[in-house]
């Protein structure tokens, strides 16, 4: 396990600095950590975001989470549109073929067939939306979890990156 003495106190908090030689050793770690002491990683402070472009159209819980775990309004509502155009396309499709969705899939492509659970929401994994995201794992499910909470995505096989998330 970890032992916890070799971290540091920084502001009242447990820290522990990680280096890497690249992003995704520096994730394998930081997923490894955040499993082991089960508890998120967090940034320093807030990401100023006040006059980025965008944050008009971000509704006060969506800010929140973009300033807490730093992701630009910009990036937020473009991987929104993706995901409502994904959505769109799925749907025009579903119509277009009666709901067979063997042509539906044939239609779209994707890594699984594509669905539409009842309330609307398309069906996305956190790997499928970080993959459009191109940024770490803790981040993309912040990002999936609003979502989700939006009804714009489901996934039920969707797991928390940590065994016990505080967001």
């Amino acid at each position: 396990g970890i032992n916890a003495e070799y971290m540091g106190l920084k502001n009242g908090k447990r820290t522990v600095d990680v280096v890497a030689e690249t992003p995704s050793e520096f994730e394998a770690w930081l997923m490894g950590l955040a499993s082991a002491l089960s508890a998120e990683p967090t940034w320093g402070h807030p990401l100023d975001i006040s006059d980025e472009e965008g944050i008009n159209k971000l509704s006060a819980e969506e800010a929140d989470a973009c300033s807490k775990h730093h992701i630009t309004p910009q990036l937020y509502l473009k991987l929104k549109d993706l995901v409502l155009e994904r959505r769109a396309e799925v749907q025009k499709h579903m119509k277009q073929y009666n709901n067979n969705m063997e042509k539906v899939y044939k239609a779209v492509g994707g890594i699984h067939p594509p669905s539409i659970d009842e309330r609307g929401a398309l069906l996305m994994t956190k790997g499928e939306l970080r993959y459009l995201a191109n940024i770490d794992i803790f981040r993309t499910c912040v990002i999936w979890k609003s979502f989700a909470r939006q009804l714009l995505i489901y996934d039920p096989n969707y797991k928390p990156p940590t065994p016990n998330p505080t967001y």
